[in-house]
């Protein structure tokens, strides 16, 4: 489809919008040929950006599971997720001094 066609299609789908007024088939050319000119150079500018790099699951699952020497701290923090249960915890043990 030709830019003419599509701007005829959109002023006419504004005007229809509108309640079809008399007397603005400019103002709702105008309009919509303003929306498609916005529209495809957004279009256009997010063509040109790069594509975000991707790292592979696999890579870094191997990464983060390296064995490491003893003694040596963990490279990356490591998060431990508890199976939730249906029991309540149970409430701390009062300390008793002797």
């Amino acid at each position: 489809m030709d830019i003419d066609a599509m701007t005829r299609e959109r002023a006419y789908l504004m005007w229809e919008q509108a309640g079809k007024p008399d007397g603005q088939s400019e103002a709702f050319w105008l309009a919509a040929a303003d929306s498609l000119a916005r529209e495809m150079a957004a279009t256009a500018a997010a063509a040109q950006e790069p594509p975000a790099k991707a790292v592979p699951r696999r890579a870094a699952a191997v990464a983060e599971a390296a064995p490491r020497k003893a003694g040596q701290p963990a490279k990356r923090p490591v998060l431990v997720v508890a199976a939730a249960t249906d029991k309540a915890p149970a409430p701390p043990t009062a300390m008793v001094r002797r």
